[in-house]
């Protein structure tokens, strides 16, 4: 059990350093974004360790209205098989949104995985 507990010890010290490290990087940002109205240091929570801050979702003016996204997605790849990179360029619809709608897509049997793409079941 000794090289355990030397792994242990020898991870536990290691955690302690990098916990320093980030506590001297915040101190730091703090310091450079004074004056700032927003701060870009990672909120703390109660453990002493930092939390990632969940992005504010968009405002609801800059959301596509229900269903938008997949029928121009649709429309994208009706005649030509399309990768969601293309869909972006067409539509202006994010990569990561495209993606997963083409996979929605796939499962509801309005589309199929072509060699290169997607394109629209007929």
């Amino acid at each position: 059990m000794s090289v355990i507990d030397d792994a242990l010890r020898s991870m536990s010290q290691r955690l302690e350093e990098v916990e320093r490290e980030a506590d001297e990087l915040r101190a730091a940002i703090a310091a450079l974004g004074r004056g700032r109205t927003h701060s870009t240091a990672a909120p703390r929570n109660g453990t002493g360790t930092a939390t990632l801050a969940t992005p504010a979702r968009p405002a609801a003016g800059k959301r596509a209205p229900r269903g938008e996204n997949r029928r121009k997605i649709l429309n994208a790849i009706k005649r030509k098989a399309k990768t969601a990179s293309e869909i972006e360029a067409e539509t202006g619809i994010a990569v990561a949104t495209a993606a997963s709608t083409l996979h929605a897509l796939v499962r509801a049997g309005q589309a199929r995985k072509a060699t290169r793409g997607y394109v629209a079941v007929r």
